[in-house]
């Protein structure tokens, strides 16, 4: 967790909003995303990689990233997405 806080500010202190955040294995988990959260929709990125973190639920408020266009789910565990989901622009 402390690596991918200290990812999401050091991305924040150098790319203005809008850009990509990778996430990407670092281990996070749901719980994690969750903490973590809050900031990633503060940056408003057009990309998330959160590959390979052994997600097994997303949290509600996924939806309330208006300018994403890549999200990349990859490699966790999954078993169902929130009902907002749908929400995200496509």
């Amino acid at each position: 967790m402390e690596d991918a806080l200290y990812e999401l500010e050091r991305i924040a202190d150098i790319q203005p909003k809008g850009a990509k955040i990778d996430l990407s294995d670092l281990g996070l988990t749901s719980e994690d995303l969750q903490l973590l959260l809050p900031r990633i929709i503060e940056l408003e990125p057009s990309e998330l990689d959160l590959r390979e973190n052994n997600l097994e639920k997303l949290p509600e408020e996924i939806a309330q990233l208006t300018n994403l266009e890549v999200l990349n789910l990859s490699n966790n565990n999954l078993g169902t997405l929130p009902d907002n989901f749908g929400d995200l622009k496509t």
